[in-house]
């Protein structure tokens, strides 16, 4: 400030400091980000909505997927370690993974919940090794697309049979609501 203020009274003279706009930049850029990811989420509520034409439905598709991502939020948090835009990226890519395994769970075309079942566990399990791969390289960048993904895409299989509810039991909860 006292940099700022000396020279404020010099004519032609300007301030700029890179730590300020680059916060400035960062504070704009989280700010967004925050707002697109709550645009995207409604986006994906009504699509899911009007696939399943239910509400309930769309919710229990979308439960595995946001409480995977809120975990691992309250993981990195307890962990105080930094958080970067790329932990974001992880973040959004995990959710992407994880409504597509709730909506295999939901779908289920076969009809045999375990066939459907040891299908995306194939597909967890591939998903997250590849990602946790990127774990070992020697890329800080990498490493925060790793324990992102990875640890999220396990959480989000695991959180599904959340809503292995039968079809009699949403019938019967829509109509309730």
């Amino acid at each position: 400030n006292a940099i700022r203020d000396a020279l404020n009274k010099i004519p032609q003279a300007h301030y700029f400091s890179q730590q300020e706009s680059i916060n400035s930049l960062a504070l704009e850029y989280r700010q967004k980000a925050l707002s697109l990811l709550g645009w995207g989420f409604l986006t994906i509520l009504t699509l899911l909505s009007l696939r399943f034409r239910s509400i309930i439905r769309a919710i229990q598709v979308l439960l595995p997927a946001t409480l995977s991502v809120l975990i691992i939020l309250g993981a990195w948090g307890m962990s105080e370690a930094p958080m970067n835009m790329l932990h974001l990226i992880g973040l959004l890519l995990t959710t992407a993974i994880c409504v597509d395994y709730g909506i295999f769970y939901a779908e289920n075309r076969s009809g045999d919940q375990a066939l459907t079942f040891q299908a995306i566990l194939i597909s967890a399990l591939t998903s997250a090794l590849s990602f946790a791969c990127l774990g070992v390289a020697d890329s800080p960048a990498l490493h925060a697309l790793a324990w992102t993904v990875a640890p999220g895409v396990i959480l989000g299989f695991l959180l599904c049979p959340i809503m292995l509810t039968s079809d009699a039991k949403m019938r019967q909860l829509s109509k309730n609501l």
